[in-house]
């Protein structure tokens, strides 16, 4: 209703005829842009089979506080959806020894770049971690590529926007502190993560 407003006072005040068809296109051009943007997320998501839960063990639920670690695996839940007029959420829960870690992250940009593997660029809503902190990213956005097979996805890399590598050739990067700074240790296998039902 607002952008109603505004346009009809711009109409208003325009005093030669030729201006109107201007804003109206203006205007038109804007909203089809952000349609088009929503529209081509939520295609790419659907059309690649995201829209959903998925885990490394789908029996091991972050939602339930009695939930552990097993086998070396912490309770982790990732939910791609569809959410209003936005073009996708992401939403990554994990349960710690501290608590539940609640990460929702808007999803921005998404294409299928191959039949098994999409890519796509996230930007961070909000961080809660598992004390009841809420946190800020250090990172603008991140772009991942996903790929599947026999129903499951693995993430093969995924970078933020100022070039810090969470994942490189589906091998995640682990990292620990030394003399101020973050020193890779080690690079395991991301994992694979399984359709949930709940």
């Amino acid at each position: 209703m607002l952008d109603g407003l505004v346009l009809a006072w711009g109409l208003r005040r325009a005093k030669m005829r030729g201006v109107a068809p201007c804003l109206f296109a203006l205007v038109g051009l804007c909203f089809t842009q952000s349609s088009a943007t929503a529209g081509s997320v939520s295609d790419a998501l659907a059309s690649f089979g995201l829209i959903g839960n998925w885990s490394p063990n789908c029996a091991q639920d972050p939602n339930d506080p009695n939930s552990r670690e097993e086998g070396g695996k912490l309770p982790v839940r990732w939910t791609y959806s569809l959410e209003g007029w936005s073009s996708g959420m992401l939403t990554k829960k994990m349960r710690t020894s501290i608590g539940l870690n609640v990460s929702r992250q808007e999803l921005q940009q998404a294409q299928k770049i191959t039949a098994d593997k999409i890519k796509y660029t996230t930007l961070v809503v909000s961080f809660q971690s598992g004390n009841g902190l809420e946190q800020k990213s250090r990172h603008a956005s991140t772009t991942s590529v996903v790929q599947m097979a026999n129903d499951k996805i693995t993430v093969v890399s995924e970078v933020t926007g100022d070039g810090f590598i969470y994942v490189e050739n589906g091998m995640l990067i682990i990292r620990m502190p030394k003399d101020g700074q973050l020193v890779e240790t080690n690079r395991t296998p991301f994992g694979m993560f399984e359709r949930c039902l709940n």
